[in-house]
């Protein structure tokens, strides 16, 4: 990915915290980390979360699991920034792109 598209993906979600500040976070990669994952995951409600591996994608049901990927979502969400916090981070960032090389 070129420079400009992640400036212009960095500009966008600036823009979406200002407006859904309690919905937009972002965990930084230098700050606390309350709890680390090994894939991305997707929670609907409390019915199912789909999580993406290497080799495949999974659906998880059980109640029990879920349980585990609600905790999970609970201790990256004390890890993120919101609001104002992460559009300083993403203005940092923006910096860091303008400044450094290709």
């Amino acid at each position: 990915m070129g420079k400009a598209c992640r400036g212009e993906d960095l500009r966008r979600e600036s823009h979406a915290t200002a407006f859904r500040a309690d919905l937009t976070a972002i965990i930084p990669a230098a700050g606390e980390r309350h709890s680390l994952t090994q894939g991305s995951f997707w929670m609907f409600d409390d019915t199912r979360v789909r999580i993406e591996t290497v080799s495949a994608s999974l659906t998880i049901t059980q109640p029990r699991d879920i349980a585990l990927y609600a905790r999970v979502f609970e201790l990256l969400r004390q890890s993120a920034l919101y609001g104002r916090d992460a559009r300083r981070l993403i203005g940092r960032a923006l910096r860091d792109l303008a400044e450094g090389p290709g």
